[in-house]
């Protein structure tokens, strides 16, 4: 399937009760035209991206209220001084969501984040997470994690020990 068909995927649940959104995620998230979006790769081959095509790789709806974003995209062609064009983007796209819907869910795909990704991209995660508390309190209704790293996924765990059921029934890990 490529990704130009993206919109006509459906959500409807399959047999293991798992949303087919997320098994229609895992098949864009693995497609062969995202393969080599990491660091080196980018390096060793010269690969070049249009602005557009990074946008519209990072982030976007697809179905009903399904809002996908691949870090490989944000990690390996967002420079720091587009963080807020960014920001900016990915708050438009939660906002058209919730024009026809009640809700919004998430499904972030982050095989390459690294522990320590995550104190060089603090300010950014840190203003999403805000914005989210803020402007769409209850709003979201699932977050998919695609490949977290063992020790990513161990702190998911752990940080889901401090937080309220509610929101943990709300955080799900997926594995390819």
């Amino acid at each position: 399937m490529s990704c130009v068909d993206k919109t006509m995927l459906t959500s409807e649940k399959n047999e293991n009760d798992q949303p087919q959104i997320c098994k229609d995620a895992l098949v864009h998230f693995c497609d062969e035209k995202h393969k080599n979006i990491k660091t080196s790769a980018i390096k060793k081959y010269n690969i070049l991206l249009e602005p557009r095509e990074i946008i519209s790789n990072l982030s976007f709806i697809q179905g009903k209220n399904n809002i996908l974003l691949d870090y490989r995209y944000f990690k390996c062609f967002v420079p720091e001084q587009d963080y807020d064009n960014v920001f900016q983007y990915f708050f438009n796209l939660i906002k058209k969501v919730l024009e026809k819907n009640d809700s919004f869910n998430i499904h972030v795909y982050i095989k390459s984040l690294a522990i320590s990704d995550l104190d060089k991209y603090y300010s950014f995660i840190s203003k999403i997470s805000q914005i989210m508390k803020d402007a769409f309190p209850d709003k979201l209704g699932k977050c998919y994690i695609y490949n977290a790293s063992f020790i990513f996924a161990q702190l998911v765990k752990i940080i889901a020990k401090f937080v309220d059921k509610k929101t943990q029934e709300k955080i799900q890990l997926i594995d390819e």
